[in-house]
């Protein structure tokens, strides 16, 4: 599938999990339809998203813990709004 440059050197494997990590990451105050995309709940989606942060953790926990912290959810999409800039 190709890989995902996440910025600060950082570049790892594209799965679907990261993948929604990237968009929300790269597109900050935008919404993502995780939902649709993902083709799942809400709940489900964000158990995902929440998951897939969390194993992010192993190689940078800077880009963990603001996706984990700062994503929000509403209507089926996802946006990522950091208190301030993240990186």
């Amino acid at each position: 599938m190709g890989e995902l440059d996440f910025g600060d050197g950082l570049v790892l494997p594209c799965t679907a999990g990261r993948l929604m990590l990237w968009l929300l990451w790269t597109s900050i105050g935008a919404p993502v339809p995780v939902v649709s995309i993902l083709g799942v709940s809400q709940k489900a989606a964000m158990m995902r998203i929440y998951r897939e942060a969390d194993a992010l953790g192993q190689y940078s926990p800077k880009h963990a813990a603001a996706l984990r912290n700062h994503v929000h959810f509403e209507g089926g999409v996802a946006t990522f709004r950091p208190a301030h800039r993240c990186r």
